[in-house]
């Protein structure tokens, strides 16, 4: 019988705080690897969350 692992990745959505911090980031002309970085997110996420 398998059993779970508990190595399963636990997503969360950013909070309205978070993108405040993103915006502004960018704002002070932050590359979007240095925010990954700052923020502790793949720069995947970051990139994502600048398109939505």
């Amino acid at each position: 019988m398998k059993t779970k692992s508990n190595n399963q990745k636990k997503y969360k959505h950013f909070s309205h705080e978070e993108r405040i911090v993103l915006q502004t980031l960018l704002d002070q002309g932050k590359l979007r690897c240095e925010i990954a970085k700052l923020m502790h997110r793949s720069a995947s996420t970051i990139s994502r969350e600048i398109k939505t």
